[in-house]
């Protein structure tokens, strides 16, 4: 998913959720920042403090994870998006006509997950 408008801000607020991992332990930590440029800039301060490799798809995480909590009109579905929602609409029919339970599978397909991640970023 990608934002319609990085300058309006999201509802709920412009943060981003990540764990910390200290001596097997996980801690979660939560960034906020007053604008998109500001909040991406407040991850990686934190990051950086708190000796996290900062990703390379930095904002594109950011984004889908602020889109995730956006209603349907804030965000624009990426091509990989829109494959996954037809997957995911024809598991759901064969489903309810053969009783099978493709969509429970497809939606637990980490390589698919993975696949869609990568069309979102290259289209």
């Amino acid at each position: 998913m990608k934002l319609k408008d990085r300058n309006r801000g999201p509802v709920g607020g412009w943060f981003y959720k990540y764990t910390l991992k200290r001596d097997g332990l996980d801690f979660p930590a939560t960034v906020w920042g007053s604008t998109w440029n500001n909040l991406i800039s407040n991850i990686e301060k934190d990051m950086r403090a708190n000796a996290v490799e900062v990703p390379v798809d930095l904002e594109y995480q950011v984004e889908q994870q602020i889109c995730a909590r956006q209603p349907e009109d804030r965000c624009w579905p990426q091509s990989g998006d829109v494959v996954a929602n037809v997957i995911h609409s024809m598991a759901r029919v064969i489903d309810s006509v053969t009783g099978t339970k493709l969509e429970r599978k497809a939606k637990g397909c980490k390589a698919c997950g993975r696949r869609r991640e990568r069309m979102n970023k290259i289209l």
